[in-house]
């Protein structure tokens, strides 16, 4: 009998020549039992020994130290199929010092990779010495033409190429058995190897909800490097797995919160972390090596192979428990209330929010160690605007911090004020003392003694009282932020707290990231957050250069403009207007995109453009004809898209395109006839969602009101129209120091405040008054007027409400939870407390803030297909839309599909590629078409939905 063996799997046969183990179907088994605290328990060198027992392998022909397989398809496989097998074969490439390439001559071997049309598993030969030429057979019967991941096909394929190159199968089995029967160790499943049989429900700890592996699991790493060597060479730097994953394996990233990883990590070296943020599960993620995690509601589906060191961890907004290992580790459990472990090294334990540690769901670090663990609290410092703790008591100013420990318990805390109220906004509690030392403010990591690593060395420390330019033409009489070369690296800080101001880095030709808000730092000029806002500060406008830039606006009305290049531009909060002086500004080869266009209040201001092409008016059209100053403005309502297209040659072509993510209208375009190219000169401020805006309005009844700016002497280096400067912050006329009530109380419409003043009851009513109220849970409600109102729930803000500007205040330190909007397009702004926002009527543009929103619906005509509401800051797993009333009053049933069915109460939840928006729509007559429609900048997951039944398969 020949010695040679080509082994496969299930069943023997033997001829005159060959014997061989023919290859007949895997067919795993899928039951459960609770046998295997009576079998013998194998660690991972054990496993990973018993699964290469047979000695298969591809050799080393040709001795050159190396390991090559030519593989090649054959069969009716889709192209998507194919696709998944060739990640199949990468993920052992991955591993191991083993290489394929399809059709390769010289190989060491071969693998033929077949497609079984009516078979659904699947079988394979075994290489050695002599038999170097196999295939993998896959059963393509019951699998999608795209498969899934979590589908049987990936397991079947990526388990039928493991035994292509020499591993088998856990067990003594081929084709059937039972775990009880055949499985020689309790760890033989597949919660740690494709190569199993048998579900990962045997062994307990594990639940992957019917889902299966799509990549080799802890054993199998093991296995193949036993074989073949390791492979270190494998993201061998920083590398991120699952939400915001740079690994470009799909098994290994995230995208939102309705998938569920099943994938070991194998890891070269780096700095490396694993972000599960996108979930609102309780999970448990451990960063030890040959650990297990239970990510997104399935158990022990995530797991550290042996010899790979992960460094950090991210959680999401449930009850997570984060656990360290030796080295030095990043751990940030994100929002709800969770307990961190650091393990050994110097921990640094990260809170971006005040939502990420709050009284009532306080963290709980477990082993704090003062001197070598830290507490990075400069995220939560950055977003509430301000620069430094005061450790003391809390006294009612935003940045008091306060440190206890009990010596008789070993237990301490961190209590943080951020919105100045006197109470703590953040809370963390330890077991250990936390000390001043420990707590980093501006984002050092542990080993950094200067944890600000690029720290302003000329900040202006003068308030301005002129319009300032920044950067290229500058005025402000400082080299530091004066900017004459593209050459120049510019690093300053602006300090500005009054006239209309610019950032103008018009001069450079990379491609920037200009971002108005106080407190940021821009990236210009090739270099990093080397520009930076003061907190206190407030630019107006800016200036992009030659490259493709990025700007983002802050809440007042600003002038952005992108300059050459495929700019993208945010304007924000106000009236903004997007600035264009030339046509190589926004070509049709490279447009801009403007990313948040509000028609009505946001304008295009095409003056300098028009007038240098002689064309005094444009002619909007439906086709361009030839005639030079014809404008052509589309809108695809389904998808909120829309361009404007000018021709200022005449000869029929689009000289200037601008895309933007909103309506555009003739009226928003600003032309040269007669047309005054300023913003109107009291523009609708925005909420900023930082304190201290400019200028502080107070609610005294007697106001020292600063004078206008007086204008500047010089002519302005700048052929850009400004607006006129801000006006005055307008005094409250009837303020009351007093806080008007100690209960829950409603302003407005149903008020309950007993005071005529703050009391509406019609749309003819012009509300003029001040809110000083503290306590309780109270609304503002303007629910019954018709015009777009802009209403702020910010702290020393004032509101647009029912026509009038500016005409409704709130005190520094007052705190109003809940907002009804009426019947126009409001654009309402929640606060750092849980918030109620309800729109009513009209295409309505919703910011939570911080704290745990809600938006609620009433009806169906709250957020319509054609004018549906816009929520800018939505956070899954955390905020929650509310359908319950508004499916009452449409009598229907909500229910989650993948697509209508036609039936009513049908709820779809979508992204749109086109957009990047993410919409809910339901059908509500069940026409097959969406009558009710919310859009969102953020993921919307179906559980985040309340009035939303899900069916029972809905996260499998």
């Amino acid at each position: 009998m020949n010695s040679l063996v080509a082994p496969s799997f299930t069943c023997y046969t033997r001829n005159s020549d060959i014997e061989s183990l023919a290859v007949f179907p895997d067919k795993p088994d899928h039951t459960v039992s609770r046998a295997s605290a009576k079998k013998p328990s194998f660690t991972t060198d054990q496993a990973a020994a018993h699964i290469t027992r047979g000695g298969y392998k591809f050799h080393d022909r040709n001795d050159d130290k190396k390991t090559i397989i030519s593989y090649n398809f054959a069969g009716g496989f889709t192209p998507q199929q194919k696709e998944r097998a060739l990640l199949a074969l990468q993920s052992w490439a991955d591993l191991a010092n083993i290489t394929f390439k399809e059709g390769a001559a010289g190989a060491d071997g071969s693998i033929t990779i077949k497609d079984i049309p009516d078979y659904g598993g699947g079988w394979a030969l075994l290489p050695n010495k002599h038999f170097y030429n196999v295939s993998a057979n896959i059963g393509t019967a019951n699998a999608d033409g795209t498969p899934p991941l979590g589908s049987y096909f990936l397991l079947t394929t990526v388990h039928e190429l493991g035994h292509a190159i020499g591993l088998e199968h856990p067990g003594g089995y081929n084709g059937g058995g039972s775990y009880d029967s055949n499985a020689d160790y309790a760890e033989d499943t597949r919660a740690r190897s494709v190569m199993s049989y048998w579900s990962e429900r045997n062994q307990p700890g594990h639940d992957f909800n019917s889902r299966m592996p799509a990549a080799p699991m802890i054993d199998d790493i093991a296995a193949i490097q036993r074989v073949y060597g390791v492979n270190t060479k494998t993201r061998n730097t920083n590398t991120t797995y699952g939400f915001n994953s740079n690994t470009d394996r799909d098994f290994y990233s995230l995208k939102d919160g309705t998938e569920k990883p099943i994938f070991s990590v194998w890891d070269g070296g780096g700095i490396d972390t694993l972000d599960f943020s996108g979930f609102a599960q309780n999970q448990t993620i451990n960063l030890n090596t040959e650990a297990f995690s239970d990510i997104g509601g399935l158990k022990g589906n995530v797991s550290v192979a042996k010899g790979v060191v992960v460094e950090n961890a991210i959680g999401g907004s449930g009850k997570d428990t984060l656990v360290g290992n030796q080295v030095a580790n990043r751990l940030k459990g994100g929002g709800g209330a969770d307990e961190l472990l650091g393990g050994g090294g110097g921990d640094t334990f990260i809170y971006d929010r005040a939502s990420d540690s709050t009284p009532e769901s306080p963290d709980l670090i477990k082993d704090f160690t003062s001197g070598s663990d830290k507490i990075d609290v400069s995220g939560a410092l950055k977003s509430a605007g301000i620069k430094a703790l005061t450790f003391g008591a809390l006294t009612g100013r935003p940045g008091d911090a306060v440190l206890s420990f009990d010596h008789n318990t070993g237990e301490g805390s961190l209590a943080i004020d951020f919105s100045g109220n006197g109470k703590a906004d953040l809370y963390v509690k330890s077991k250990g003392e936390i000390k001043r030392g420990d707590v980093l403010e501006q984002g050092g990591k542990p080993d950094d003694p200067n944890p600000d690593p690029k720290p302003d060395p000329k900040p202006d420390p003068k308030p301005r009282n002129t319009d300032t330019t920044y950067g290229f033409n500058s005025n402000s009489g400082d080299p530091a932020t004066s900017l004459t070369s593209s050459s120049d690296k510019p690093r300053f800080t602006v300090k500005d707290a009054e006239g209309i101001d610019t950032l103008d880095f018009s001069g450079f030709n990379q491609n920037q990231i200009i971002d108005l808000h106080s407190g940021s730092a821009s990236d210009v000029g090739g270099t990093k957050a080397n520009v930076s806002i003061d907190a206190s500060s407030i630019i107006e406008n800016a200036i992009g250069g030659a490259g493709n830039d990025l700007l983002i606006g802050n809440h007042v009305s600003n002038r952005l403009k992108g300059g050459g290049g495929s700019d993208k531009l945010w304007g924000g909060g106000g009236a903004d207007t997007f600035v264009y002086e030339q046509i190589s500004d926004s070509t049709p080869e490279a447009p801009d995109l403007l990313m948040d266009f509000i028609s009505g209040t946001d304008k295009i201001d095409v003056s300098k453009l028009m007038s240098a092409a002689g064309i005094r008016k444009l002619d909007f059209v439906s086709v361009l004809t030839g005639k030079a100053g014809q404008a052509v403005l589309n809108y695809d309502s389904q998808f909120d898209t829309a361009s404007l297209a000018i021709d200022l040659k005449g000869d029929g072509k689009v000289d200037l395109l601008v895309k933007s993510i909103g309506e555009i209208k003739a009226g928003d375009v600003l032309v040269s006839d007669g047309v005054d190219p300023k913003p109107d000169p009291k523009p609708d401020p925005k909420p900023d969602p930082k304190p201290d805006p400019k200028p502080d309005p107070k609610p005294d009844p007697k106001p020292d009101p600063k004078p206008d700016p007086k204008p500047d002497p010089k002519p302005d280096p700048k052929p850009d129209p400004k607006p006129d400067p801000k006006p005055d912050p307008k005094p409250d006329p009837k303020p009351d120091p007093r806080r008007e009530e100690k209960d829950d109380t409603i302003y407005g419409f149903n008020s309950n405040t007993g005071k005529p003043h703050m009391t509406l009851t019609s749309a003819a009513d012009k509300p003029d008054f001040t809110v000083h109220d503290k306590s309780g849970n109270d609304t503002f409600d303007f629910s019954g007027f018709t015009q777009s109102q802009v209403i702020s729930l910010n702290g020393g803000t004032h509101s647009s409400v029912g026509g009038l500007k500016d005409n409704v205040f709130i005190t520094e330190k007052t705190v109003i939870e809940n907002a009804i909007g009426g019947g126009g397009d409001d654009r309402m702004s929640g606060n750092e407390a849980d918030n109620i926002l309800i729109g009513g009527a009209g295409a309505d543009n919703l910011t939570g803030g911080g704290g745990w929103n809600t938006f609620k619906y009433n009806a169906a005509s709250d957020s319509t297909r054609e004018r549906a509401d816009l929520l800018m800051d939505f956070t899954t797993g955390k905020d929650k839309i509310d359908l319950s009333q508004m499916s009452k009053s449409a009598g229907v049933d909500l229910n989650f599909v993948d697509k209508y069915t036609g039936k009513a109460g049908d709820t779809i939840i979508k992204f749109n590629t086109v957009t990047g928006r993410y919409l809910l729509a339901v059908d509500l007559t069940g026409g097959g078409k969406t009558e009710f429609l919310i859009k969102s900048t953020r993921i919307i997951s179906p559980e985040d939905v309340i009035g939303l039944a899900l069916k029972p398969d809905t996260y499998l």
